[in-house]
């Protein structure tokens, strides 16, 4: 098997060892899942996609690793097909709201590997809300993509207002200031195409303003 790189990899390094059970929400083709198997990170796994198409593949290459015993696949769009305590689940691929929309449902898990493709500040807000604590939030890059990674638990959340739209760079690394300097230009010339701030949505102007807080504080 391929040995996973990029984004996949990242989120395959957050999987504890010698776990018992590992879901992955939208597992795609289930090269993480199968390789957490093939590892033996996990004694058993759970690959869950909405796309029956995607899951077929997954089962395939389950086989063709020779995990298939070690996995179980269900075309769902979330936790409703799990009965039982996790002891980690990766939720990545998705927005911010279809994350949210997920961990609404009932379920039971020690750790959370997030990964939101846009609108990671709602999911921030989410765990704000919902006593959702990030370990870890930090950002990779990857085929000329910023990717955000978040590693939570149940606790009590402490993102600042400016985390929530920028997370904490916690472990840190210089792609976090690249992320955000892309950010700020990116906004700043909506702003200048559109000509009027009140034609830009109220979110992405709460990021600037806390784009440009990070800016000044490292000036």
């Amino acid at each position: 098997m391929k040995a996973l790189t990029g984004r996949l990899a990242a989120l395959y390094n957050e999987i504890p060892d010698n776990i018992e059970t590992l879901a992955d929400i939208g597992c795609d083709h289930g090269k993480i899942i199968v390789a957490a198997a093939i590892s033996g990170k996990c004694k058993k796994g759970i690959g869950i996609d909405i796309s029956s198409k995607s899951l077929s593949k997954a089962v395939s290459h389950a086989k063709n690793a020779g995990v298939a015993n070690l996995i179980d696949f269900y075309n769902s769009d979330g936790f409703s097909v799990i009965d039982e305590k996790l002891s980690c689940v990766i939720i990545a691929g998705l927005g911010g709201i279809e994350i949210c929309n997920i961990l609404s449902q009932k379920h039971f898990a020690n750790l959370y590997i997030l990964s939101p493709h846009q609108d990671a500040y709602l999911l921030r807000r989410y765990m704000i809300n919902n006593n959702l604590k990030a370990i870890k939030d930090y950002v990779i890059y990857d085929k000329n993509k910023y990717y955000t990674i978040i590693v939570a638990k149940k606790d009590k959340c402490d993102y600042s207002e400016t985390e929530m739209y920028l997370g904490k760079n916690f472990p840190q690394n210089d792609n976090y200031a690249l992320r955000n300097k892309y950010r700020l230009e990116y906004i700043n010339t909506l702003i200048r195409n559109t000509g009027n701030h009140s034609d830009i949505s109220f979110e992405l102007l709460k990021e600037r303003e806390a784009l440009l807080l990070w800016q000044k504080s490292k000036t």
